[in-house]
């Protein structure tokens, strides 16, 4: 997406009127209407949306109330309620404006004054999309930290020995993080400097798992809903069969934040979010109608003012002189394929992943150019509520499920990162005692016993094949007791009373299930494949993507192509229309996809 200047106006405080406006809305009517010529060929001019960077200042150039109002909702007739501020506790069965109730102005306490963008053809209601930057992102996001680390009710808010715990694991994360991203993850004490991406990154990557374990469960599920349904949103893929599911999901995570954090949580940020699935259902994702690519052009404006005078002429100048450089033909030129960590990692459209073993150990075969990489297969869910992970593309690998492979270059064309979590192996390999308070529980047979790491590690091989892993000098065996290891328990289940009395029930959405490939083992199945979970909602039609998870899709042609974007650091996740999966470089590592966006972070 490429920004450009139409119209900039100065002044030293907000304007107080729209009548700066008037020349730029006649001039954008005549060519809404008439279209305009070029090389003698007629083009029709249309008005896709109007993105506003924030909430107040689409409430000035509509001419409505503010947030802070008790009929302050852009989307429905809703009439607020005040607890210390204003709320929106209604969910279900809301009165939705439209176009013609906005323009008639039928509920009066709505309107201020009327709008001159009324003059245009366009849907008030529909062509202003709420903008996930600022609402879901600087918004609902910044809120949940802000309530776990200082709010003042105890059911919600976490330890500080815990919030030096997730510090720690965003910042051994920070190295994993691909150059795609466009800031590496930061401490929560430095939450009060955090940007839009960091917390846009924090609801879709890494909070999924830094804050496993740590955040008690009903908090970290809730939390997890909100995520989920936050990926399908900003995936092109994923939200043509599953923006239903996701509306869902947002409906039980606004109505469940009531009873978990109180009912002054419902204010207009998070009351939007029951609104936020309707505009992925026009723009096709949020990333169509986001602010980001617009407020990192505001950032080359302003490194054009070189003093304090004369500003605008200063600004007009200079992009005259980027506009009369003589445009240079780009050539294509094939990306050089990174082969060091984190940035070696691709999604193949196989259902698999790989990773870039060396760069130098590239040949020709049949005059395609290919190269060494460590291919991982029948990837694991990382968590399976509210539906399982691999929906969404957060894949959990074992290093033993993977084969060398020499792989064409033009199918790395889809980079992915990979998280290696919890570690253990190598924290006993350095003979490190384990934090008891994050033990966790494993039932283990006792095979046979040895002072050194590395017999350990030999004998742990043959014990996948044979329990007789003693050698002639070693005796007999020992018993085979299972040994439990007791962890403390830290995390208490959150006892919340729902407040009464409640006339309505929201029923928490049912999760999607997948089941594994038919060429997996019984053993490897996800917890999940053994139950019978109906699908909701089922789409009309099934996409490949529904058909690799549902088992409905036979062996996956090895010449199609993927159609998924990946991201720059600016976006959030989303999926390819195969099943992306991470890989895994440790005993078990969990990995999200990338999607390619045109739009760039601030």
């Amino acid at each position: 997406m490429k920004v450009f200047a139409v119209t900039l106006t100065l002044g030293t405080s907000k304007p107080q009127s729209l009548d700066f406006l008037n020349e730029v809305i006649n001039e954008l009517d005549i060519l809404l209407q008439r279209g305009i010529m070029l090389n003698e060929k007629h083009i029709n001019i249309g008005l896709k949306c109007i993105v506003c960077d924030d909430a107040p200042a689409k409430a000035m150039i509509k001419g409505v109330k503010l947030y802070s109002g008790y009929c302050g909702c852009d989307r429905c007739g809703q009439r607020g309620v005040w607890k210390g501020r204003m709320t929106y506790p209604e969910i279900e069965n809301l009165p939705y404006r439209t176009d013609l109730s906005f323009r008639s102005q039928t509920q009066p306490e709505h309107h201020r004054t009327r709008s001159p963008l009324c003059d245009l053809p366009i849907d008030m209601i529909k062509s202003f999309p709420i903008d996930y930057m600022h609402q879901a992102c600087l918004g609902v996001m910044k809120r949940l930290l802000l309530i776990w680390m200082r709010g003042k009710k105890k059911e919600t808010k976490i330890l500080f020995g815990h919030i030096e715990e997730i510090s720690t694991r965003l910042v051994q994360l920070s190295k994993f993080i691909p150059k795609k991203f466009a800031r590496k993850p930061r401490g929560l004490d430095e939450i009060d400097y955090w940007k839009a991406t960091e917390y846009r990154q924090f609801l879709l990557y890494t909070g999924k798992l830094v804050l496993k374990g740590v955040l008690k469960k009903e908090l970290y599920e809730h939390f997890l809903s909100f995520s989920v349904a936050m990926t399908i949103l900003v995936s092109p893929v994923l939200v043509e069969n599953y923006v239903e599911y996701a509306k869902e999901l947002l409906v039980y995570f606004v109505s469940q934040a009531e009873y978990l954090y109180g009912e002054e949580i419902l204010v207009y940020n998070v009351h939007s979010m029951v609104h936020l699935a309707d505009d992925a259902k026009e723009y096709g994702c949020l990333d169509n109608c986001a602010a980001f690519s617009f407020e990192n052009h505001m950032q080359h404006l302003k490194k054009m003012i070189r003093s304090g005078k004369n500003l605008l002429s200063q600004i007009v100048k200079r992009i005259s002189e980027l506009d009369n450089l003589q445009s240079k033909k780009v050539e294509t030129v094939i990306p050089n394929i990174c082969n060091k960590k984190p940035n070696n990692a691709f999604v193949l459209n196989n259902h698999t992943c790989c990773e870039v073993v060396g760069a130098r150990k590239e040949s020709e075969i049949n005059g395609d150019k290919s190269i060494l990489c460590r291919v991982y297969s029948r990837g694991e869910a990382i968590f399976n509520m509210p539906c399982d992970s691999r929906i969404i593309g957060g894949y959990k690998f074992q290093k033993r499920y993977s084969q060398m492979k020499m792989l064409d270059v033009r199918l790395l064309n889809q980079p992915a990162c990979w998280w290696p979590f919890n570690n253990q192996s190598a924290r006993a390999g350095k003979g490190e005692v384990p934090d008891e308070e994050r033990w966790m529980i494993y039932s283990v047979r006792i095979f046979a016993s040895t002072d050194s790491f590395e017999m350990a590690v030999m004998k742990s091989k043959l014990a996948l094949d044979t329990s007789n892993v003693e050698s002639e000098d070693q005796g007999e065996t020992q018993t085979n007791s299972p040994v439990n290891v007791q962890p403390v328990q830290t995390n208490s289940p959150v006892n919340v009373q729902p407040v009464q009395p409640k006339s309505r029930t929201i029923k928490r959405p049912q999760k999607y299930d997948s089941i594994p490939d038919e060429d997996s083992d019984h053993e490897d199945e996800p917890p999940c494949s053994s139950k019978k979970v109906s699908i909701l909602p089922v789409p009309p039609m099934l996409s490949p993507l529904n058909r690799s998870l549902t088992g409905e899709n036979t062996r996956p042609s090895t010449s199609s192509t993927s159609t998924m974007r990946f991201c720059t650091s600016s976006s959030l996740a989303a999926l390819s229309p195969e099943i992306t999966r991470p890989l895994t470089l440790s005993p078990a590592v969990d990995w999200s996809p990338l999607h390619t966006s045109k739009l760039v972070a601030t």
